[in-house]
């Protein structure tokens, strides 16, 4: 593990991760882990990294996710989150966000996470007050209770929601 109070007075911004990274930049790598399903044990594979390596991942990283027992499992995650901030790692959180255009919970087939939006369904998303956009914005909402659990914990997040935008797998892609 790491200290995020490594960049001390020579701090650049007032984010403890970046002064981090900014304090190891062109000196070292962190190590890191996603720890994806199931939110309802979201620190199995850091868990099983330091069984076979004997070191904690540097880097926490885990999925807000989209399935119902994921779903339901959030705050177990975000629990997690918190302990492994308390304990020294970089945290990235990223979502994989049903289409709010479809129903949700989903899953990772053609009418969830990997379905696609018509140009129409896209152009609703946008506009204030139809009724994709308003389901969007409920699905952020639910999302931002748990950012708001870290920021009051004082946990720095790396949010990477609707990620790897430029390929086209996911609803959100290619846009």
């Amino acid at each position: 593990m790491f200290c995020l109070g490594i960049a001390g007075a020579n701090a650049q911004t007032n984010f403890k991760t970046l002064n981090y990274l900014y304090s190891i930049k062109g000196n070292t790598t962190l190590g890191g882990m996603h720890n994806r399903q199931p939110n309802s044990d979201p620190g199995r594979y850091s868990r099983q990294l330091n069984g076979v390596i004997g070191q904690w991942p540097a880097l926490y990283s885990a999925d807000f996710q989209f399935e119902p027992a994921e779903i339901a499992a959030r705050q177990t995650m975000i629990n997690q989150v918190i302990t492994e901030w308390n304990n020294g790692a970089v945290v990235q959180l990223m979502w994989h966000a049903c289409n709010p255009a479809k129903s949700r919970p989903c899953y990772w087939d053609s009418n969830g996470v990997l379905s696609s939006m018509t140009n129409t369904e896209w152009n609703q998303l946008l506009t204030n007050g139809t009724a994709i956009n308003n389901n969007w914005k409920a699905m952020m909402d639910e999302i931002a209770v748990y950012l708001q659990q870290l920021k009051n914990a004082g946990v720095e997040v790396l949010f990477r929601p609707l990620h790897e935008m430029n390929q086209g797998m996911f609803w959100w892609g290619g846009r």
